[in-house]
């Protein structure tokens, strides 16, 4: 009975730590595309309030989605640990990354 439970806390933390990805890697994406051409760090990080305002808000509710006992029995879901978010964080860097790479290489045809 305790390797089931066990097994079910993994899942539902699984399940949390992937939404959180999910979250992650498309605030990344919404940081990249504000330009299909020019770098993230040529166009300033402040040039748009309302996408920052958005971000915030997001990364506000994340903790909320994933560490309040309401919202985890609601949605079959378990508190995940710091490793968990360095990874998350690790995903949404290499996408941001990878983006760049592919505007880099688009600017050089």
């Amino acid at each position: 009975m305790v390797e089931a439970c066990d097994a079910l806390a993994s899942i539902a933390q699984t399940r949390t730590a992937v939404v959180n990805m999910v979250v992650a890697v498309a605030s990344a994406y919404l940081i990249n595309c504000r330009s299909l051409r020019h770098s993230v760090l040529s166009l300033g990080f402040f040039t748009n309030p309302r996408m920052l305002h958005g971000i915030a808000l997001t990364g506000f509710l994340q903790p909320v989605f994933t560490y309040a006992p309401v919202m985890n029995r609601l949605l079959h879901t378990a508190p995940i640990d710091a490793t968990a978010w360095l990874h998350i964080l690790g995903v949404a860097v290499a996408a941001l990354m990878m983006v760049e790479l592919e505007k880099k290489i688009q600017c050089m045809r």
